[in-house]
């Protein structure tokens, strides 16, 4: 027979429970072992024992399981709350959590009944006493570039700092950085351990433009998690002048040259001829070819003397990037 329990009316949605916060002086007791970790970027994972296992004799139809940022939650005033079928695999994600925050998780045995949902508590317990109790602490991850944009093959540092839930430094833990170089989508990751002062950094070299993010996964708890940054890399444009940079108005100027990189990443990017007039303006654009050759056609005027330029897009795969600058002369 189940032993006395709360009822709680429902009437389609789960009514305020009765009772108090399972939060007190003294934390509850965790007889079901329940124990949370982190389970990827603003989620974590609460897993626990069997009941019936461990109090042989326990009739009940599932559990229902909770998390809040509130300690003074009660069953089902809980932020968040999943039901989990007593045969089912013990184990429920959370996601949408913030950073820097402890949770409170909590996992019930409860009856479905005409009437509602009740809490059917542990032998031990009072009314609403939860089988399994887990203050899960949260960090603060931070990240930052040193620079957001770099000539290729040049170093950019990436950095940020650890901090528990109440701000105070987290020192010589592992942080795991993660590299995503264009073509997006499968990244490296590698480990770093910040310093006395919760502070890590490392260095890379990116060929392409890179996305770099980072996570802290801790045994227990909820973990921390970055936002992503982004360093595009500026690669080279060569650039030559022919018949060269002092003709005669109307002669045609053939601008020539190859932009840096690799030319599979090419397609659909142009080079554009630019001229100096207070700023950087575009006179005309071509495709560039399959090499990432281009040629840029130009027959300047009697006024067209000035500081004069290749500039590009370069495409998803590179950050702008534009030649030296050729200054012409005309007669």
């Amino acid at each position: 027979m189940k032993r006395v329990a709360i009822v709680l009316a429902t009437t389609g949605l789960l009514a305020v429970a009765l009772g108090t916060g399972v939060a007190s002086a003294v934390a509850p007791a965790n007889p079901a072992g329940l124990t949370v970790g982190p389970a990827g970027t603003k989620k974590a994972e609460a897993t626990w024992s069997d009941w019936k296992t461990i109090e042989p004799g326990a009739v009940f139809d599932a559990y229902w399981v909770t998390a809040d940022d509130d300690s003074n939650f009660t069953p089902f005033t809980a932020d968040r709350g999943r039901f989990v079928d007593d045969t089912a695999a013990r184990s429920v994600v959370f996601d949408d959590l913030n950073a820097g925050t402890t949770y409170y998780f909590a996992v019930y045995a409860v009856d479905y009944t005409p009437d509602g949902v009740v809490v059917v508590p542990p032998a031990l317990g009072g009314a609403s006493t939860p089988i399994g109790y887990n203050a899960a602490s949260g960090s603060t991850l931070t990240i930052n570039a040193s620079k957001t944009v770099i000539p290729a093959g040049k170093p950019v540092g990436i950095y940020g700092s650890l901090t528990d839930a109440l701000g105070a430094p987290i020192p010589g833990t592992q942080i795991q950085v993660t590299r995503d170089e264009y073509p997006f989508g499968v990244g490296v990751t590698s480990n770093v351990a910040t310093d006395v002062n919760g502070k890590w950094t490392q260095t890379f070299s990116p060929a392409v433009n890179a996305r770099y993010s980072a996570t802290y996964t801790p045994t227990n708890g909820i973990g921390g998690w970055t936002r992503v940054v982004t360093v595009e890399v500026r690669k080279k444009i060569s650039i030559a002048v022919d018949p060269g940079t002092t003709v005669a108005a109307g002669t045609v100027v053939r601008f020539t040259g190859t932009l840096g990189g690799d030319p599979a990443f090419f397609t659909g990017v142009q080079a554009c001829l630019q001229r100096l007039s207070g700023s950087w303006g575009s006179l005309k654009c071509v495709d560039v070819d399959p090499t990432g050759a281009y040629l840029l056609k130009f027959a300047p005027g009697s006024a067209a003397s000035g500081k004069y330029r290749v500039f590009s897009g370069m495409g998803p795969a590179y950050g702008d990037s534009w030649s030296r600058t050729k200054t012409l002369t005309i007669n």
